[in-house]
């Protein structure tokens, strides 16, 4: 696998673990004191975006690769 891809997998893996810990912890602090902790929701919200750009890079990537393997079989 290319190391850039895995790289990003990998990335892409750590902000998911972290955006439910950052959910657990929200929802953790509204059972407690019946308030939203702000906070946390824009920490989960900035993962997820960040998850979001990089699917889309290694869609990119995975999509480059296929090309160039398309073109080397012609």
């Amino acid at each position: 696998m290319n190391p850039m891809i895995k790289e990003r997998i990998e990335t892409h893996n750590k902000h998911l673990i972290q955006a439910m810990d950052e959910m657990n912890k929200a929802f953790t602090y509204y059972k407690q004191t019946k308030k939203f902790d702000f906070s946390h929701l824009i920490g989960l919200a900035r993962l997820l975006t960040e998850n979001v750009i990089i699917l889309d890079e290694y869609q990119r990537l995975e999509y480059s690769c296929i090309e160039r393997d398309e073109a080397n079989e012609s």
